[in-house]
């Protein structure tokens, strides 16, 4: 963007260039949609006077802005708490800088040094390479007159510069200068000067193909220059007429190419989709009075734009967010933030989706959260009858506004909670449930505030819905399993629960359910296993494991019973299937239902019939290797 002493004279020219514009606008009021994100300022950052230009480093998250009444550029580390940036320096540059650019390859940072009017102008070179919180001027190159708005191609390293006023005079003619990085980038060399419409203001780059879009304000034009070629020369192979054309950035996805125009309030849409060296204007969308600056979340498809002054109240000192990630072709405006006073620059991180706008009549930078309405659980996968908290977190404190921050439970379509101050509204959920049950919750911004619970959501007022949030109830269940390493010595019943009963008001109990008023042999209140070594029992004996209150009431499931006896040293064990099988070795070891012969086919339960008994010798595996199961052959029980 251009110094603000510059201000009066082009908004002047501007407006002499307007009358009789004849663009067909197609007219999108503002209005606010649920899938959208809710945005906020959540930082405010002292810097330079009138800061213009802005420019953020993907990698390193450092912002570099360019202040014009200090001949500076500040720059602010946001690696860490977006919302407290800090400066941790100021570079001086050259005289009245406004545009600014950051290759994200070599760290370098490239500053247009507006100059005087008329005057010579120059393009500062910062290394950043180094300790990104800080920065030396390495290079110092001298333009054309007045250069104003920088761009560049992180691929072939071309910086392309506008010069506002090429050949002294505000009526003739623009230029860009193409400046190569491609060596070394803490220097540069002027290669071409192309020559474009009256009054170049900004510059940007289709990372895909090349092309080079400078919106020429004076005569109200976007010159399209192809770069394709060698990136150190380019020449200008359409100019779009576009009235008022100020702000401009492009998307190398769709290949659409976004311009403010600063008299009309509007935004337009070029298509670039098809061949790259011409364009034509597709739609334009009311993004209120005197747009300036514009930029893209390339991710998120959502462009930001900058209003300096405004018609009403409403859109003074502010920034519409336009919805592109649906038809790219038309976009709806989706919020409205107010920031400091005369939005001057815009640019986004990437990587957070943070964008900084530049404040040039407050000397500050807007910090703006796009994150959304978030919803987390504590749990997401619980027995039944399990409690867990839900919350919900708002990128604002809802009290100051007509809003509240909901959580519903979209299955049933009802209130849970509703919260009419802060940032965050939490509740607690739980289902008992015999079969698993999975509920879905969502946090809604909407109004009415203070609604009752168990209502169902007004939807037709709903601001922000965050992702759904599912959470799923199972019931409990339990098994029961016998093994030995002695059976004269006795035998180790072991019971294994699907939860963990530590967090819960249950016990795993192991009960021997021959004995009268079935004994309780071992409770187990944390965990997932309960073990219990007893006696052989000579007789037999049937065990089951529950799950339970400690006291025993409230049984959530009952394991199948094993029945138990040890006769002449020899464990026969009743399985839940019904099958009985003894075992002569020291060891239980059954890879799941199969029992695997060490001559002759496998055997497995199926192949027993009540009553029968294998004798089995070797441990091994199927595979031949230790620890599995060895069935020799099938005999009579003794």
């Amino acid at each position: 963007m251009a110094p603000a002493l510059q201000r009066g004279l082009r908004a002047a020219l501007t407006s002499s260039l307007l009358v009789g514009g004849g663009l067909t606008a197609s007219v999108l009021m503002a209005t606010t949609v649920s899938s959208a994100p809710i945005y906020s300022v959540i930082g405010t950052i002292p810097v330079g006077n009138v800061p213009g230009g802005v420019a953020v480093d993907p990698s390193s998250h450092a912002v570099y802005i360019a202040n014009a009444g200090s001949n500076s550029v500040s720059v602010v580390d946001e690696s860490g708490d977006a919302a407290n940036g800090t400066v941790t320096a100021t570079i001086p540059v050259g005289v009245s800088p406004s545009g600014v650019a950051v290759d994200p390859t070599t760290h370098a940072v490239y500053v247009a040094n507006f100059g005087s009017n008329y005057g010579l102008g120059s393009v500062s070179v910062i290394d950043e390479s180094g300790d990104v919180a800080t920065g030396t001027v390495t290079a110092t190159i001298p333009l054309g007159s007045n250069p104003i708005g920088v761009a560049l191609d992180p691929s072939t390293h071309a910086v392309y510069v506008t010069d506002y006023y090429y050949g002294g005079t505000n009526s003739g003619p623009g230029a860009v200068s193409v400046i190569d990085e491609s060596g070394d980038a803490t220097t540069g060399t002027v290669t071409a000067t192309i020559g474009v419409g009256n009054g170049p203001e900004a510059v940007a780059v289709d990372l895909s193909t090349h092309a080079v879009y400078v919106t020429n304000n004076n005569s109200g034009s976007v010159s399209v220059i192809d770069e394709s070629g060698d990136a150190t020369s380019g020449t200008v192979t359409a100019t779009v007429p576009l009235s008022g054309a100020f702000g401009v950035t492009v998307d190398p996805s769709t290949h659409l190419v976004y311009v403010t125009s600063f008299g009309l309030g509007s935004v337009s849409v070029i298509d670039e989709s098809g061949d790259t060296t011409t364009g034509t204007v597709i739609s334009v969308a009311t993004a209120g009075y005197t747009p300036t600056a514009v930029a893209e979340d390339l991710s998120t498809h959502m462009l930001y734009v900058g209003h300096r002054f405004a018609d009403s109240a409403s859109l003074a000192n502010s920034v519409s967010v336009i919805d592109e990630s649906g038809d790219s072709t038309t976009g709806t405006v989706v919020a409205t933030i107010g920031v400091g006073t005369d939005p001057e620059g815009v640019a986004v991180d990437p990587a957070t989706h943070t964008f900084y706008v530049t404040n040039s009549g407050s000397g500050t930078v807007s910090v703006v959260s796009s994150s959304g309405l978030s919803l987390t659980a504590g749990v997401s996968n619980l027995p039944s009858g399990q409690a867990t908290t839900l919350t919900a977190t708002s990128p604002f404190d809802v009290g100051p506004t007509p809003y509240a921050i909901d959580i519903v439970d979209a299955t049933t379509n009802q209130v849970i909670a509703d919260c009419g101050t802060g940032v965050t509204c939490a509740a607690s959920v739980a289902q008992t449930v015999h079969v698993a049950t999975t509920h879905h919750y969502q946090a809604l911004i909407e109004t009415p505030r203070k609604s009752p619970i168990g209502r169902s959501p007004s939807l037709t007022a709903v601001q922000a819905t965050s992702t759904p949030q599912s959470v799923t109830w199972n019931p409990f269940a339990i098994t029961l399993a016998v093994s030995t390493t002695a059976p004269t010595a006795g035998i180790t019943l072991t019971a294994n629960a699907n939860f963990d009963v530590g967090a819960t008001p249950w016990a795993i109990d192991i009960v021997d359910t021959t004995t009268p008023n079935s004994t309780v042999l071992i409770g187990c209140g944390i965990g997932t296993t309960c073990t219990k070594t007893v006696a052989k029992p000579t007789s037999p004996h049937t065990y089951v494991a529950e799950i339970a209150k400690p006291n025993g009431s409230q049984i959530q499931a009952v394991s199948a019973p094993m029945t138990v006896q040890v006769v002449n040293g020899r464990i026969t064990s009743k399985a839940a299937d019904g099958a009985s099988f003894a075992i002569a070795s020291s060891t239980i070891a059954v890879d799941g239902h199969t029992l695997y012969g060490g001559v002759g086919n496998p055997k497995t339960l199926a192949d027993l019939n009540p009553g029968d008994c294998v004798v089995a010798a070797n441990l091994k595996r199927a595979d031949g290797s230790l620890l599995a199961l060895s069935v020799l052959r099938q005999t009579t029980c003794p």
